[in-house]
């Protein structure tokens, strides 16, 4: 069945075609949590005075632009010592590889998209980007649900939030800074291409009932701030430009409503 929701190319298009487009300056979110993704692909950086910890490393055709960010910054590739993934997708690890490599940095993602990762690798999609390779990583650490990783003065809540992969993880990440001790939050994953009628037919899967339940765990949580995986999920790119405060407890619930809004409009018009 054809699903108005499932992948289409001209939805990637641009980013095969004109990766040089997707580039952003980085910049301060909170304390010591930076933004160092593209405009599309959020990569959020958290010094923490014992190295650096990296939430998700982007498109494999774009792992130059997230190295040119972090030093940009000031920081150096070599002082990564952690390497987080809210999950098992292309665009979350493209770089990863090539950052193992140049920092020697331990990798994490949860022990169910690890094994996915594993036994199954198409469901990465990376043929979404055709003609381009990525490079997949073996995981140092599988992550369950609420594992407390911690590195210098920074503390890591690791929370399942399954249903746009299997084991799609959030983060909780504890900050301090100028306005005193927040709580920021990196969801795992809310897009409906693995949702739909069409890619759970062709893969043989159903992550619904999974989702259902993420969606009312994020409800319930009420982080200082939010952080979407893409920045058009958390406006992040559009705060910073207007000089909005990242401070902002009731935007997680604000755009949740939008995710179970749309998501009860795709199982009504797949009937």
């Amino acid at each position: 069945m054809k699903s108005e929701y499932a992948y289409k190319w001209e939805w990637y298009e641009n980013i095969v075609g004109n990766p040089e487009s997707y580039k952003t300056d980085p910049f301060r979110i909170y304390g010591n949590l930076f933004f160092v993704g593209t405009k599309d692909s959020s990569s959020i950086l958290v010094d923490t005075s014992d190295g650096l910890m990296l939430f998700d490393t982007g498109y494999p055709n774009m792992q130059e632009f997230l190295l040119e960010s972090i030093e940009k910054l000031g920081f150096k590739i070599s002082d990564i010592k952690l390497i987080f993934h809210t999950h098992g997708h292309f665009d979350h690890f493209g770089a990863t590889k090539l950052l193992i490599e140049r920092s020697g940095a331990k990798t994490l993602m949860s022990a169910i998209d690890t094994r996915i990762l594993r036994d199954r690798p198409e469901l990465a999609l990376d043929y979404y980007l055709p003609g381009i390779k990525t490079e997949f990583f073996t995981t140092d650490k599988e992550l369950e649900d609420g594992e407390i990783i911690e590195l210098g003065n920074t503390k890591v809540k690791c929370i399942l939030t399954p249903g746009h992969t299997p084991g799609a993880m959030s983060y909780e990440i504890a900050l301090k800074g100028d306005e005193g001790e927040k709580k920021a939050l990196l969801c795992g994953g809310t897009g409906l291409n693995t949702l739909n009628l069409e890619f759970m037919e062709k893969y043989g899967v159903n992550y619904r009932k999974d989702f259902e339940r993420s969606i009312k765990l994020w409800k319930s949580m009420e982080p200082d701030i939010y952080l979407g995986n893409h920045t058009t999920q958390s406006d992040i790119l559009a705060r910073h430009k207007e000089g909005r405060s990242f401070i902002d407890k009731e935007a997680l619930r604000k755009y949740i409503s939008d995710v179970e809004h749309n998501y009860l409009k795709m199982l009504r018009d797949e009937g």
